[in-house]
């Protein structure tokens, strides 16, 4: 982590408690707020699959119509054949 001191240095030059504790405490919030806008982000991607996803299934159910449609002309030209 930036600004986090390896464990080798820490083993080499001791530990600062009250530095430690700020560092940590700071690294904590940027994490919480990253975690924050995280959320927020995931809950406007609901919101866009939700809006996409009739219509998909809209436009999928009109190309199998257009499908049944088209297969039907060229089995049956003229539309001899009885369904």
């Amino acid at each position: 982590m930036p600004e986090v001191p390896s464990a080798k240095e820490m083993e080499k030059n001791g530990v600062q408690l009250g530095e430690m504790n700020m560092l940590l405490l700071k690294k904590i919030e940027e994490l919480t707020l990253y975690i924050i806008e995280q959320k927020n982000e995931i809950s406007e991607l609901r919101k866009e699959i939700a809006e996409i996803n009739p219509k998909i299934i809209y436009e999928t159910n009109l190309l199998i119509n257009n499908l049944i449609i088209i297969n039907r002309v060229l089995v049956c030209p003229g539309f001899e054949c009885e369904w």
